[in-house]
């Protein structure tokens, strides 16, 4: 089977799934921009590893006005594919592609990590509807994006789902070791009975408490408890939002804010709100992060805007429960309130405040353990078996 996938940068949760994909299909894959194009991104955080696949990165590069076309798009799509799979619509060059499909009647699917209806004018809202309403099939990540698409023109029969991941199932450790432990036989006969769970739970809670511990030690933590964060110290992620929620959170609780060097605003207002339980640490790779991940309590999100937020992935996989807001679609998929985090308003350093201390105030084991049994199936071994599912539903169709 032959298919492109045409899409912005080379992520690395994508390209190794791409990788994943490649070994399955003959797969093609048209970068609109390389690594070095994203200046606002560690280079550490890629990678160059397009083995299993076919990487193109599109070069011919035309300006009109503030959007840019790559107009090499065509003569890849000239070429014969049994699916063609747009992660996303709203380049220029996307844009171009999907109009040529259009004209020349080839069907294509459209895919999104994610997606949420906002306010936006008549014209954004129309330019979106002919776009995404002008493909064949569409791959999702949930709900949230499910309503997204048919906002905007989607038809409901053609909406597939994938669960969106940047962990291989052999990096799921934690919740790979819980569900050994805890998980029921389908053998009547061979299920354990309610103390057996329960003592299973007990050790396994001991399990990682020692490993929590451990972690706090090498990284050199003197508070009792340690709230995390990931990602980029960018405006969207609401750092500012954090470190004013600080000010409510007790000074024996940690804040460590990972992901790259703070900004002077953020100097500003930690000197400002003497928040001296409030740690900036550079950006990490994967690997260096798991102390990180191991050492905390609890994982904290407080982004005015995410399409999805792998990270939330990453820290349920490590067992931890969630605070973050109603603008992002991976809590909102897979956090539930009170079960394995909460869900509070986005650009509420007050609503932030009293969220996280309700959670830390919670059976925080009980929730870790919610996050870890939700996450479960999050792999990119399982977005390539839903893609495959889908590949061949195409198929069906077509024949």
């Amino acid at each position: 089977m032959k298919v492109l996938f045409l899409t912005n940068y080379p992520a690395p949760y994508r390209v190794d799934f791409f990788n994943m994909l490649g070994q399955k299909v003959e797969l093609t894959v048209a970068f609109t921009d390389n690594p070095e194009m994203q200046a606002h991104r560690s280079a550490k955080w890629f990678i160059d590893d397009y083995s299993s696949f076919h990487a193109v990165f599109l070069k011919d590069k035309q300006q009109i006005g503030k959007i840019k076309i790559c107009r090499d798009v065509i003569s890849l799509l000239q070429k014969q594919y049994d699916q063609i799979i747009f992660g996303g619509y709203s380049t220029g060059t996307q844009m171009y592609a999907i109009e040529y499909l259009r004209r020349k009647k080839i069907p294509f699917a459209i895919e999104a990590d994610g997606g949420m209806v906002k306010e936006e004018s008549l014209i954004s809202y129309r330019i979106k509807r002919h776009f995404i309403g002008s493909a064949n099939a569409w791959l999702s990540t949930g709900t949230v994006t499910t309503d997204y698409f048919l906002h905007y023109g989607a038809k409901k029969e053609s909406i597939y789902l994938y669960p969106l991941s940047s962990q291989k199932k052999s990096e799921i450790v934690m919740a790979r070791e819980f569900l050994n432990e805890f998980s029921e036989k389908p053998n009547t006969k061979n299920q354990l009975s309610e103390n057996e769970l329960s003592l299973h739970r007990k050790i396994i809670s001991e399990k990682l408490l020692d490993i929590k511990r451990l972690a706090q030690e090498t990284l050199k933590i003197k508070e009792s408890r340690v709230i995390l964060f990931v990602g980029q110290l960018i405006y969207r992620k609401g750092i500012d939002v954090l470190l004013h929620a600080a000010k409510y959170i007790p000074n024996d609780i940690a804040v460590l804010i990972v992901g790259g060097k703070p900004t002077e605003e953020y100097l500003s207002i930690k000197k400002e709100l003497q928040l001296d339980h409030v740690y900036f640490e550079d950006f990490l790779v994967k690997k260096d992060l798991e102390k990180y991940y191991q050492a905390a309590d609890l994982f904290v999100m407080p982004t005015r805007e995410d399409i999805w937020g792998l990270v939330i992935n990453e820290a349920m996989s490590y067992g931890l429960p969630i605070v973050s807001t109603d603008r992002c679609v991976a809590a909102m998929e897979l956090v539930e309130n009170n079960v394995n985090g909460l869900i509070v308003p986005a650009d509420d350093a007050d609503a932030l405040a009293k969220g996280i201390m309700h959670v830390l105030s919670a059976d925080l084991r009980e929730m870790g353990q919610q996050s870890m049994k939700k996450i479960s199936g999050y792999t990119i071994e399982k977005m390539v078996e839903a893609h495959m599912d889908f590949f061949e539903k195409m198929k069906r169709k077509k024949d």
